[in-house]
């Protein structure tokens, strides 16, 4: 039954006027609160809220827990405006002491350059030429000075002079800089180095043209003046403002070591590269600076060594090997001035039995300039003795070098290979090649660099002299693993002689050596464009007959590198690759069974070849060598074939995979950890669950493969986000991607 109306407005009312009493009370608490003194503290603001609650009213606890709230805010609030002013102070005093060291270069550069210094000062004295007839009044009309004022003119003028004259000065000093590099590159160092300093005359400040002298004075010979401009260069670097590990500082620490181990204070070497790799650890360049200036000072140190032995007096008897090393000596001083006498013969003998049997004869060989005086007897008289003392003298890495940089030593080496003499001292050349080649990257690509070598290659090859073989294919080898060999037109020539010579090798290490020139060859693309099908065919014979694994990983490698074109695909399919695939995938893991899938994964692209190989057990070989025990590499070439095989050859490759429990296992393999084995394996999950009957198989990829699009980009991103979109048509999975947040990136590749 409903209230009386009346009865029900004087409720209302009196509920009206409690909330007012209450709202009364709440605006009288806040006063009260505004009354009270701050807390200084918050143990105060505890001990208040205690003495309130003492009282047992709750308008005096709520009172002391705002004072609290309060309290707080207020010692936060000064604490951080503590901080800031503690970090400000600091950042000023920073500034201070940055200004100050500042000043302090300029005024020790303008110190030790006083006549640049003097030329670029500013001259104040230009901008008081005009002085007023009357005191300008000191009011609030005269605040802005009359732009038309003389002295104000006078100045703009002189700033505007200064300034097209500082733009000229740079421009002519640029100009200067660039004329000197193009005289550095056609070897005019003289020249080079005169136009540098040029530059530095008009402009003394530009860092570049330092470094750029100090390279001129090491091509020259300028030790003293290299390391001095390296200082130079980063004295004025340091007054530019550039940082102590840009790339011209650490070039100005690297060619002042250069300019100290040409002074042969190899110390100081050490000490300067150790001091830019402070700067930049990780440099590459200068760890290898310093790798190989420590070894030139073992060299130093070795030689310094032996020099002190033959100084002993011979009269208080000398040990054996010092006396050996005492006629090695009085040999090579006859040889260099005297190389028609009739004591040459036996000399070169005695040269080269020392060089041979001891490291010391080696090391004072070098010291005596001996690659100069031995090599300027090529193509004489005494061409075999003279070769088998390079050979002997080559086996230290420094000896190699010198050689690779005496003057016309390689063309006559070469000249001797070629020549009608007999075949044994012909051999010899082409041993001391291969020695050179193979001491180290740098000896080889110097070598590589040298003119008419592939085509003296193609020339030895095509000789088919039994003798000659294995140091041509070393040869080859060695300079293939570089550019600048790859590069020359006679490149191309000498890769059919290699496809030539292939078939007819029988050693294993010619095989290898000569399938892995061709490997590398293949690198440069017009080389692989010339790719025909006898050469693959001469491959695959090879592959065929008895070789060792050394051989066979490389005539794979050689097959790799070919079938990245079509037609060596359509050749290598008519050759049952199946069978012959599956002669190299017996061992799990290894590089010989990561070729061979390799291979499989790009001749499977051709034709029906994908059928062959899921009917010959290809599927389960790749499934095996997909485990995480197994390297990175071998799982990604492993999934790159599942990929192809489940694209060309879908539901008989599924069902292989079914039986081999794939799907159970492999969801733990998707992870972040090998980027190109993740894309591959979310395209074979994709092409997988087009077919919804088999969407039953794949549940336990959906997080993972959400996971690969949240943490990755570009293909692999792509790929799992497609792989998600079909599994997305299983409303459970869909749920699953919704909830882990890939609906979004799942989108933004496959439109809904």
């Amino acid at each position: 039954m409903d209230k009386n109306p009346d009865t029900k407005e004087l409720l209302e009312l009196a509920d009206n006027k409690q909330k007012a009493k209450q709202l009364q009370k709440e605006k009288d608490l806040q006063r009260q609160i505004a009354k009270q003194p701050k807390m200084q503290s918050r143990e105060q603001a505890i001990e208040r809220i205690k003495l309130a609650e003492q009282t047992g009213k709750p308008e005096l606890v709520r009172m002391a827990e705002e004072q609290l709230r309060q309290t707080e805010r207020s010692i936060q609030k000064k604490k951080e405006h503590d901080e800031w002013k503690a970090e400000r102070t600091e950042a000023l005093r920073e500034e201070l002491r940055a200004s100050k060291q500042r000043q302090e270069r300029w005024e020790l550069w303008q110190a030790a350059h006083p006549k640049y210094a003097k030329k670029y000062e500013t001259n104040y004295e230009a901008w008081d030429k005009w002085e007023p007839k009357h005191e300008i009044e000191d009011n609030e009309d005269n605040l802005m000075p009359d732009s038309n004022r003389p002295e104000l003119k006078a100045m703009e003028e002189d700033i505007e002079k200064r300034a097209r004259s500082r733009k000229a000065r740079i421009k002519e000093a640029e100009d200067l800089k660039n004329e000197g590099n193009r005289a550095f590159k056609e070897g005019r160092f003289q020249n080079a180095c005169e136009l540098y300093g040029a530059a530095l005359s008009t402009t003394p400040w530009l860092t570049s043209c330092f470094t750029n002298r100090a390279l001129v004075h090491l091509k020259l010979g300028n030790y003293k003046a290299a390391v001095d401009d390296c200082k130079e260069a980063l004295a004025v670097a340091d007054y530019n403002g550039e940082k102590p590990d840009s790339a011209l500082c650490l070039k100005a620490h690297k060619r002042k070591a250069e300019g100290y181990e040409g002074l042969l204070k190899y110390s100081k070497a050490v000490r300067e590269l150790e001091t830019a790799l402070e700067l930049a650890p990780s440099n590459q360049e200068l760890q290898q600076a310093l790798s190989e200036t420590q070894k030139r000072w073992d060299q130093h140190n070795k030689e310094e060594e032996v020099r002190a032995r033959l100084a002993e007096d011979s009269s208080q008897g000398a040990e054996d090997c010092v006396s050996q090393l005492k006629h090695f000596e009085a040999a090579m001083k006859r040889l260099s001035k005297q190389q028609g006498s009739p004591e040459t013969e036996a000399d070169l003998i005695t040269a080269q039995k020392q060089l041979a049997s001891t490291s010391e004869a080696r090391v004072l060989f070098r010291d005596l300039q001996g690659m100069k005086a031995i090599a300027s007897m090529l193509n004489g008289d005494h061409d075999a003795g003279v070769l088998s003392v390079l050979c002997s003298a080559c086996l230290n890495e420094f000896n190699v070098m010198d050689i690779l940089n005496e003057k016309n030593a390689i063309k006559n080496i070469m000249a001797v290979g070629l020549s009608n003499q007999n075949i044994s001292t012909r051999a010899m050349a082409l041993q001391l090649l291969a020695l050179i080649s193979d001491e180290n990257d740098q000896a080889a690509q110097q070598l590589g660099q040298q003119e008419s070598i592939a085509a003296f290659l193609r020339k030895i090859l095509l000789s088919q002299q039994p003798t000659f073989l294995h140091n041509a294919l070393v040869i080859g080898r060695n300079l293939s693993a570089h550019s600048d060999f790859r590069n020359k037109a006679c490149t191309s020539k000498l890769f059919e002689v290699l496809s030539e010579v292939l078939e007819t090798l029988t050693a294993p290490q010619d095989l290898s050596d000569a399938a892995g020139a061709m490997v590398l060859l293949l690198n440069h693309t017009k080389i692989r464009e010339q790719v025909s099908d006898k050469m693959v065919e001469r491959a695959v014979m090879v592959l065929k007959t008895t070789c060792d694994e050394a051989a066979a990983t490389n005539i794979l490698s050689l097959l790799l590198n070919a079938c990245v074109d079509e037609a060596p695909r359509r050749v290598l399919a008519q050759h049952k690759p199946a069978q012959l695939l599956m002669m190299f995938c017996k061992q799990p893991g290894t590089t010989l069974t990561e070729r061979a899938l390799g291979v499989g994964a790009r001749v499977a692209q051709y034709g029906e070849v994908s059928a062959e190989f899921v009917a010959s057990g290809l599927v389960e070989v790749a499934v095996a060598n997909t485990d995480a025990a197994y390297s990175q590499d071998i799982q990604a070439v492993s999934i790159r074939m599942l990929a192809v095989l489940v694209t060309k050859c879908t539901e008989p490759a599924i069902k292989v995979l079914k039986e081999t429990c794939f799907f159970k296992t492999a969801s733990d393999l998707l992870t972040l950890d090998n980027e190109s084995f993740a894309g591959n394996l979310s395209m074979v999950i994709s092409k997988v669950a087009s077919n919804e009957t088999h969407l039953g198989l794949l549940g336990s990829f959906v997080q993972p493969l959400v996971t690969i699009m949240h943490k990755t980009k570009g293909a692999t991103q792509k790929n799992a986000a497609i792989a998600c979109a079909k599994l997305a048509r299983n409303p459970s999975y869909l749920q699953q991607i919704r909830d882990l947040h890939g609906i979004e990136i799942m989108f933004h590749y496959v439109k809904p």
